[in-house]
């Protein structure tokens, strides 16, 4: 993308560092009683033509209601640790297709609030009260989007657990060891690496600089590349290693739910053999595809399971050879998140996918676009 909006787009970002794409909801006492969320609003703050309008300082006093909001302070540099990590960032560089400049400066986020309102709608047919999830009187749930370039990484809160999904190229090392210094994120109660590719997996070496991690899911236990090394390196230091899940493990996150949906067959293909996971916090659930591809969705179509949600993180980037129909039309998602890196080789997000999501009439976000590198 060269033309003219494009250039816009990145005199936008020359004031900020780090992208945050947030949706979160904080729920208060009685919120979900005899009533379901039936809308979700995903708002993006941006200085220019945001894609979704921000709603900002909202307060939401009716119980019924559900608010949420984030705020990422201005941090100051990354320690001893990352300069650590620097040497590992460079060696990794050049693995695969999607690894970016790993001598680019490290990038720290700045202050930035955004604030959604979830309306409530509820009918008795819709949600009766005997069968709505029940919450805790004070809680709260976040997803948040972090932009590594071309990669995918998000951290998720829930009543002050956290787990990260992937931590995007080695170059975002030093940008993800920030962001948890920054929110004083100090253990990951779980580390989910979809894949060994190191678009996926080499940022999670300074999570680990970080933070402790209690339990790191992979979809495998051995891989030849530095990244994926550097990986189990860190692990070691903490006496934990990696587990291979199984299709149908599930597992609480605070008062929400993950559950571990496929591969439901282990293949040699890395794409096809991604870790998918479903993340529901009462009435609202987000699916995260990782790099699986067609082959490996109709394997889940298949298989029957539950893959509808609200919020779609498209599996590949975007590419042609994921988010087929047959899993648009289980998921029927009402967002979807694209993690891809601004005038990537590859071309993504294909025309084909967005075509795809236009078609469903999903709202869609995406990390080049809406994000600050």
């Amino acid at each position: 993308m060269k033309g003219k909006d494009t250039r816009h787009r990145r005199n936008n970002r020359m004031n900020r560092r780090v992208l945050t794409i947030v949706l979160s909801w904080i729920l208060f006492l009685g919120m979900y009683a005899g009533s379901g969320i039936d809308a979700l609003a995903v708002p993006i703050k941006r200085n220019v033509e945001a894609a979704i309008e921000a709603t900002i300082d909202t307060t939401v006093e009716a119980t019924t209601d559900a608010t949420a909001e984030v705020t990422i302070e201005a941090t100051t540099s990354a320690d001893e640790a990352v300069q650590e990590l620097a040497q590992d960032t460079t060696e990794v560089v050049g693995e695969t297709e999607n690894v970016t400049d790993a001598t680019a400066p490290a990038q720290e986020p700045i202050e930035a609030v955004e604030q959604a309102m979830v309306d409530e709608t509820a009918t008795d047919a819709e949600a009766p009260a005997e069968e709505t999830p029940a919450e805790p009187v004070e809680s709260s749930f976040w997803v948040e989007f972090i932009d590594v370039g071309q990669g995918d990484c998000a951290l998720i809160e829930c009543d002050g657990h956290y787990m990260m999904i992937d931590g995007g190229p080695a170059s975002a090392s030093s940008i993800v060891y920030t962001i948890l210094k920054d929110k004083g994120i100090t253990n990951l109660d779980y580390m989910i690496a979809t894949h060994p590719d190191a678009d996926h997996i080499g940022g999670l070496s300074g999570a680990l600089n970080y933070a402790t991690v209690g339990v790191c899911y992979s979809s495998v236990t051995k891989y030849d590349s530095k990244g994926f090394n550097n990986l189990v390196k860190y692990l070691r230091k903490q006496d934990a290693k990696l587990t291979v899940p199984k299709a149908g493990d599930s597992f609480t996150l605070g008062s929400a739910t993950v559950d571990i949906l496929g591969p439901v067959k282990a293949g040699a293909d890395t794409n096809n053999n991604s870790i998918v996971t479903k993340i529901t916090y009462g009435s609202t659930s987000f699916l995260f595809m990782g790099d699986a591809e067609v082959e490996e969705e109709k394997s889940l179509v298949k298989a029957k399971v539950d893959l509808k949600c609200d919020v779609l993180k498209v599996g590949h980037h975007g590419s042609s050879s994921s988010t087929g129909k047959d899993l648009l039309k289980k998921a029927n998602p009402k967002y979807a998140v694209i993690c891809v890196g601004t005038d990537n080789s590859y071309q993504h997000p294909t025309e084909a996918t967005m075509k795809a999501l236009k078609n469903k009439k999903v709202e869609l976000c995406r990390t080049d676009m809406q994000g600050d590198r």
